[in-house]
């Protein structure tokens, strides 16, 4: 898991990567609408994408899960514990563009992993 991530453009607040999936999470105190811009956003690079709020805002926005589902973006609710709940199930992105998909790759990777290329592999004689 990785803070501050560049998106085209962009920062998503956190993203979680493994090979088979990249996860970016826009978190908002409030302003779910701006939240929900900036998630779509994240989706050109990011197999999923969340906006996660304090239980009461994420009710607020929940009230409006129509525009979060018409878009893809998933909502998770933040309580005063700590405990994540998520109402609302994030899609598959339908914006992912692979060549942003391996950047933000990169960018989450441990930098020496980065730094040091695999060995070429050389077929047996």
């Amino acid at each position: 898991m990785r803070a501050e991530v560049p998106i085209v453009g962009r920062w998503a607040d956190l993203v979680g990567a493994r090979e088979s999936e990249i996860v970016a999470v826009e978190l908002k105190l409030r302003d779910w609408r701006a939240a929900l811009r900036q998630a779509t956003a994240y989706q050109v690079g990011a197999d999923r994408a969340w906006v996660a709020m304090p239980l009461a805002e994420a009710s607020r926005a929940y009230r409006h899960r129509h525009r979060f589902e018409a878009e893809g973006v998933g909502l998770l609710a933040v309580d005063d514990q700590g405990r994540v709940r998520a109402p609302l199930p994030a899609a598959t992105s339908p914006r992912l563009l692979p060549f942003v998909r391996e950047k933000v790759l990169a960018t989450t990777r441990p930098a020496d992993e980065v730094a040091a290329p695999a060995p070429l592999r050389r077929n047996p004689p």
